[in-house]
């Protein structure tokens, strides 16, 4: 988009206008599910020309700071939960393992 100085500004559709005057527009889309974006370098991808769709949803705010999708506190406390069951199930295969070696090496020799 060629920009010339001038006071920018961005509409909600993705018009990009220099001093009133429009000077190219921002496409937004959206992908299909399940479409394969491949790293382009750094933080772009690309997608096949097939994959994207026109965004319903989507629409560009000027001057604004994108927010995270994550709530920070409920993934803390999801990877304390997960974190909590690996370990006992770390433990109660450990337990099982310790009870399997015990049954080898003592019960099993006087069945034989």
């Amino acid at each position: 988009i060629p920009v010339v100085p001038g006071q920018i500004s961005v509409s909600a559709d993705g018009t990009v206008s220099v001093n009133g005057a429009i000077t190219g527009k921002i496409k937004l889309v959206d992908f299909k599910p399940g479409a394969a974006l491949e790293s382009a370098g750094k933080n772009y991808y690309t997608a096949p020309k097939d994959a994207e769709i026109p965004a319903a949803k989507a629409e560009l705010r000027e001057g604004m700071l994108e927010s995270s999708n994550v709530n920070p506190i409920a993934s803390a406390v999801d990877l304390i939960t997960v974190q909590r069951y690996s370990d006992l199930m770390q433990r109660a295969l450990s337990l099982f393992d310790s009870q399997f070696n015990k049954i080898a090496t003592e019960d099993l020799p006087r069945i034989g």
